[in-house]
């Protein structure tokens, strides 16, 4: 029959020879549900619809990543460092372009576990979405990018995807990680605001003797893109930020700087701009709020940060300049920001004090090696790490629901009651027809039919038990119904109300029994419907 009206599923049934419209509402583990009802329809083995648009949505954002990694890869530069940065960052994107379809083909397929991911990816590129729309002043990017994820967090949120992916009782846990993920974005969203008002109050640096002097230093570090060297007087340590459009920021004291301090200043910062350092740390920073409870992932990326000063110090000092003498320039611009405290961007800062003791000791150590490491062995190195991120990810994601991704084959394995509970909440059969079908027909049916529409094609077994009849265990044999869109734990209320037996989950299969008939021996909390 079809629904009338889009409120509830209601159902023709002959009970005890007789027949006529009634409306039937059971209820699962607590809570209500009706065949048809919001419940019933996103609990399903296939997604709601707002999950599957999601999923597109994310599906696309996985294939701009991977379109754009082969603009890069196609566009490398000429020189061998050019080369391999550009190399290194495409191969990065064609991951992480990779990974979003992955996540996307999970939503489609009707994985539980993909959900997540989805989220978070959206929540840590709201910040992308800012920085293109604000710093980078790219607005037509920055919208589409913007547009795209929040309708894709509106959708993943919809009480329909939430109550689809995500059991009763298992929120609270969820909702304390999304909440600190929340947070750290936040974070990161007013670090970018102080960014844009910092430039915006900045001026070009006009100097043409200074000018050349940043020239002449870029050419000498193998350089292609051009950097929008900048002074604020709100900024007191020179500091890097951008990735397609560089900026170099100094503070307003550096114009009287001497010129030795200046050229050293605005080596280390470009040395940042050409290892791609800023768009690394950003790297960082998403990584650290996916795994925010984890102290770990807080410690690398401290030590990422160390070890990509220390790297821009060795341009430095490569040159000739007095280990000495820089020491004594970081300490300077240390004790300089000390009363007004350092400027709180989401920049990469010529010197901060939680990375100044391991830098001066590398500074002055006489015995460090200050040569460069071949950046085509980093970026391959790089690429191995993120692969085995990836696949580590993915296995910690598969474990967190191992009943929705690879529950145990009831062949070889018993499934327990929780994982056939949720099965039966879960499966929806589209429509239902018996016509004074036997009962060992019917179950013999929905064995069949649960089999059909699991997602990883085990199903359920159901047996009716043997038993003697008597006058108090009298059951009708014939069954007649006709329903669409019900759940299958609903699906078998209705069979009992017709036939006088009751049902319960016994270990691997669910079980039929009159109703006069002394329930079995079973576990404790194991449903069972009469």
């Amino acid at each position: 029959m079809r629904r009338p009206g889009a409120g509830r599923v209601r159902r023709r049934a002959a009970v005890d020879g007789g027949g006529g419209w009634s409306d039937s509402a059971t209820r699962v583990g607590g809570v209500s549900t009706r065949p048809g009802s919001a419940n019933s329809e996103t609990r399903g083995s296939r997604p709601p619809i707002a999950v599957r648009a999601a999923a597109a949505l994310v599906g696309l954002q996985g294939l701009v990543g991977v379109g754009f990694a082969g603009y890069l890869m196609l566009n490398t530069g000429a020189g061998a460092q050019g080369m391999g940065a550009m190399l290194g960052e495409g191969g990065m994107f064609l991951l992480l372009g990779a990974a979003l379809l992955a996540v996307a083909a999970g939503l489609v397929r009707g994985r539980f576990w993909a959900r997540t991911p989805a989220i978070v990816v959206q929540l840590l590129l709201l910040p992308v979405a800012y920085s293109l729309l604000v710093p980078s002043r790219q607005i037509l990017a920055g919208a589409i990018t913007a547009i795209v994820v929040l309708a894709t967090l509106l959708l993943l949120l919809s009480p329909p995807a939430r109550t689809w992916a995500m059991p009763d009782g298992a929120t609270l846990g969820m909702g304390v990680w999304l909440a600190g993920i929340f947070l750290l974005v936040v974070y990161r969203l007013a670090g970018a605001l102080l960014l844009h008002r910092c430039r915006r109050s900045s001026s070009r640096l006009q100097d043409d003797e200074r000018e050349t002097m940043a020239a002449s230093i870029g050419t000498d570090l193998g350089m292609t893109r051009r950097v929008d060297i900048r002074v604020s007087h709100s900024c007191q340590v020179p500091a890097t930020w951008g990735t397609w459009r560089p900026v170099v920021m100094l503070p307003a004291a550096a114009l009287d700087w001497p010129q030795e301090w200046l050229e050293s200043a605005l080596r280390h910062e470009m040395g940042h701009v050409r290892n791609y350092d800023h768009l690394k740390r950003l790297a960082a920073f998403l990584t650290c709020a996916f795994y925010w409870p984890n102290p770990l992932v807080w410690l690398a990326a401290k030590q990422l940060q160390l070890a990509q000063e220390e790297a821009s110090d060795n341009l430095v000092l490569r040159v000739g300049v007095s280990p000495q003498a820089y020491a004594i320039q970081l300490i300077e611009l240390i004790r300089s920001t000390a009363s007004r405290g350092l400027l709180s961007i989401p920049a990469v800062a010529m010197a901060r004090p939680s990375t100044l003791e391991g830098r001066l000791s590398a500074i002055l150590d006489d015995t460090r090696n200050r040569a460069g490491a071949d950046r085509r062995l980093i970026m391959a190195g790089t690429g191995l790490a993120a692969v085995l991120g990836l696949a580590l990810g993915a296995v910690q994601l598969r474990a967190a629901e191992p009943a929705a991704v690879s529950p145990p084959t009831p062949s070889t394995a018993k499934p327990g009651v929780a994982l056939i509970q949720h099965k039966l909440d879960s499966i929806i059969i589209d429509k239902v027809h018996f016509n004074k079908a036997d009962v060992g027909e019917v179950l013999q049916f929905l064995t069949v039919k649960s089999k059909e529409l699991d997602p990883d094609k085990e199903g359920i077994n159901f047996v009716l038990r043997v038993f003697t009849p008597t006058p108090e265990n009298h059951v009708h044999r014939e069954v007649s119904i006709t329903l669409e869109n019900v759940p299958l734990a609903d699906l078998l209320d209705y069979v009992t109300q017709q036939t006088n037996l009751k049902w319960s989950i016994q270990d691997n299969a669910v079980y039929f029994a009159p109703a006069g008939n002394p329930s079995p021996e079973k576990s404790p909390g194991t449903p069972s419907r009469e």
